[in-house]
């Protein structure tokens, strides 16, 4: 356990390549919870949902170009690209197995001439003021030393009228604040999200940073109850699955019955939320 701990500590490239392709669809290498909107949905279908969910917010529809921060294995890039035709795609992810892998797919399905992933960080990106339509980034923001970083970055490279969407994992509002243990919980699993701790402020918090950088329009949505316990429930009834646990990797099966039993008090600690804000029209 400690040695999870340490490594986790270290930052989110070594989390995912400590976790290899070792994910949890059967068709798909997506990495988000999902959003899942059906009982009987699969992994699959809950994670497209939760891209689906995420460009709806970003306003794909409208945009010429995007960014995506944090791509993982290209999944929602490729999805995006067909869903809008007209949508070029530019990537930035810190994880070389990541970049290598997503390229690779990426190429294979016929999309490189519309989606350009890179290796880089999301808050040190090379692009130019005022380039993109919308930048978005599915479940890595928190992992960003630091988040604030990345938002000024995002603000810089938005257009006039561009529009961020962040799909997020963030503390849950407690009146009065987090007591000790709520605190020391909360710590726990700052580690096994490979989340630093200056990442960790409320929904509040995370408006007026916003506003502060200059965004306007901004919402922020909570959808836990359609992500945690209907991601643990298919996490759990996976672990009777043969053909899905052989196909992980020992240190991987390790971490995957550690995670398969959350308590409410875990699922209880951090929200599940949709950040979407806008760059003023004139700036």
């Amino acid at each position: 356990m400690r040695n999870v701990f340490l490594l986790f500590r270290r930052g989110a490239d070594s989390t995912y390549d400590f976790i290899g392709e070792d994910v949890w669809g059967d068709e798909s290498l997506y990495l988000n919870l999902g959003y899942w909107t059906d009982s009987s949905m699969s992994y699959d279908e809950a994670a497209q949902n939760m891209a689906d969910y995420l460009g709806k917010a970003a306003q794909l529809d409208k945009a010429r170009e995007a960014l995506d921060a944090g791509y993982g294995f290209g999944d929602q890039d490729m999805f995006w690209a067909k869903k809008y035709p007209k949508l070029r795609i530019k990537g930035v992810n810190i994880t070389p197995l990541h970049v290598q892998r997503a390229r690779d797919r990426v190429e294979a399905a016929g999309l490189s001439d519309r989606v350009d992933l890179m290796q880089g960080s999301a808050i040190d990106l090379s692009f130019e003021d005022n380039r993109f339509d919308s930048v978005v980034s599915l479940e890595a923001a928190f992992h960003f030393v630091t988040r604030k970083d990345f938002l000024n970055e995002a603000f810089r490279i938005l257009k006039p009228g561009g529009r961020l969407a962040v799909a997020d994992v963030i503390p849950c509002e407690i009146s009065g604040g987090p007591n000790l243990m709520q605190k020391m919980r909360m710590r726990v699993l700052s580690a096994l999200l490979s989340t630093p701790n200056v990442n960790n402020h409320s929904s509040g918090e995370y408006i007026a940073q916003l506003e502060k950088i200059g965004f306007v329009d901004i919402k922020i949505e909570s959808i836990k109850a359609s992500v945690y316990k209907q991601f643990f429930s298919f996490v759990r009834n996976q672990k009777n699955n043969a053909q899905f646990m052989s196909r992980l990797s020992p240190r991987v099966r390790y971490f995957y019955k550690m995670i398969s039993s959350p308590s409410d008090k875990m699922l209880e600690t951090f929200d599940y939320v949709i950040v979407s804000a806008c760059k003023p029209e004139v700036f």
